[in-house]
Formats: structure tokens, sequence, C-alpha cells
């Protein structure tokens, strides 16, 4: 007995396919949304580093220069990564551009903002730096960091 012929059942349907298109759109949009968070969590974390790095070098050459090298009035001069002097100027908003050590051959450059301020007593001399991400004041809060010197030859 000849069996008659029937519909084939290899292959995918319509629906199937559908389903599986809507399964893969799904998963891309997903990977889009994380990589886009990532990035941006990446950038917040180089700001970070640039800006602790500027404190760190303001706030560190404060202690290591000692209370008397440390003005009351004018500006802070100190030695830049670099090696070249720098004068912050106290009580006004500058801009200070520095470079780190970037991923290949050529350091990375970065421009941030700060305000630099200082409260001599004859104890102590206290630095006060707030820091912004890049040259614009108004695109973020800006870091506060806070120091102080004190003049061991007045001790008691």
């Amino acid at each position: 007995m000849i069996k008659p012929r029937t519909h084939s059942t290899r292959g995918f349907t319509l629906i199937e396919i559908m389903l599986a298109l809507l399964v893969i759109t799904v998963g891309i949009v997903s990977i889009i949304g994380v990589l886009s968070s990532s990035i941006d969590t990446s950038a917040k974390s180089r700001q970070d580093i640039q800006i602790v790095t500027f404190a760190d070098l303001v706030l560190n050459y404060g202690h290591a220069a000692g209370y008397e090298a440390i003005p009351a009035t004018g500006g802070l001069t100190l030695i830049d990564e670099g090696g070249d002097r720098v004068t912050l100027p106290y009580d006004t908003v500058s801009t200070y551009t520095a470079s780190l050590p970037g991923t290949g051959t050529e350091p990375q450059e970065f421009t941030l903002s700060y305000r630099l301020r200082v409260s001599a007593t004859d104890d102590t001399k206290a630095l006060y730096l707030e820091v912004w991400p890049g040259p614009n004041t108004e695109a973020a809060d800006p870091q506060h960091f806070y120091t102080e010197i004190f003049n061991w030859e007045h001790a008691p």
C-alpha cells in the first residue's frame, strides 16, 4: 500500500521565526543598555581619578612644604607632575590642565576647575579645595577636600 503524501514538517513556521527574532531583539537591546551604562560609569570614574589626582597633588604638597612655606595670601606655588612651577591662586575659580599616563604612548590630558582657599592661625593653616570636572563649574557639584598643616614650631 502506498501512503498518500502529506505536508512536510521540516523547517520553521513564521510564528517560530518571529518569536526567535523577538528574543534576539530583546537581548540586543539589553546589551546596548548595559553597554551605555558601562560607558557612563567609566567616564565618571575617569573624572573622579582626575579630581583626586589633582587634590592629592595640592594637599600633599601643602603637607610636604610645611606651615612656613604656605603663604596666607596670593596663591600656592607648587611643582606639577611635569616638573613645572605652577601657582594656584587663592579664592578664585581657576582651571588646571594636566596629564595622566594614557593607555598608549600618549598621555591623557584633562582640564578641571578648582577654588583653593587658605585660612591661617598661629597653630595651623587649613587648605580648602573645591574641584569640578572639566572647565565648566556649572556642569556638576564640586568635590570638597580639606587638610590642616600644623605649625610644629609654635606648638606648646
